[in-house]
């Protein structure tokens, strides 16, 4: 297939650093070579800036089950399983009304627990550091939309590396 046969002669001949032009049969109708400038051939774009996030993640049990939602259908991770969170800035998360933040963030009343897991994780352009908390809730009901699972249906939802390293840590740790 040419497309193929295209793709190996740019790994392995026309490569960024002493392409091997002598070797390659396409030579003769390359511009580069015939202008002796592919020392400056790839053009490499400048790497976005990094951007970091920092991220609160709940956990939400009730009766060995785990509150988990599923995001709306557009976006990064449409249609996958998450539990809730929200991003949050530096100066809120050393307030030790971490609660009060919860709810004005989510609209659940309840009590922030401890840090179950800090880590981080790279994104294309994000760098995130997640914190995942246990809430425990004030009422029973939650106001939020999604549904409460137990270990062997979570395995069954698609969701993103975030929250399958979440889930593994909780089942693992038995949170």
């Amino acid at each position: 297939s040419f497309n193929q046969g295209l793709m190996e002669l740019g790994a392995l001949i026309c490569v960024p650093q002493n392409p091997r032009c002598s070797d390659c049969p396409g030579a003769k109708f390359c511009k580069s070579y015939e202008n002796k400038s592919t020392a400056i051939y790839p053009v490499r774009k400048k790497a976005p800036k990094t951007e970091k996030i920092n991220r609160i993640v709940l956990v939400i049990k009730k009766n060995n089950k785990i509150f988990m939602s599923k995001r709306e259908q557009k976006g990064v991770y449409h249609g996958m399983w998450e539990f809730p969170g929200f991003p949050i800035d530096k100066e809120q998360l050393k307030s030790k009304d971490l609660s009060g933040i919860i709810k004005q963030t989510l609209q659940i009343s309840g009590k922030s627990g401890k840090k179950l897991i800090e880590f981080t994780h790279t994104f294309t352009k994000f760098k995130e550091t997640i914190f995942v908390y246990h809430f425990t809730l004030d009422n029973k009901e939650l106001q939020l939309a999604g549904e409460w699972v137990t270990s062997l249906s979570a395995q069954e939802k698609p969701m993103g590396s975030v929250q399958q390293k979440i889930m593994n840590f909780i089942f693992e740790e038995k949170v």
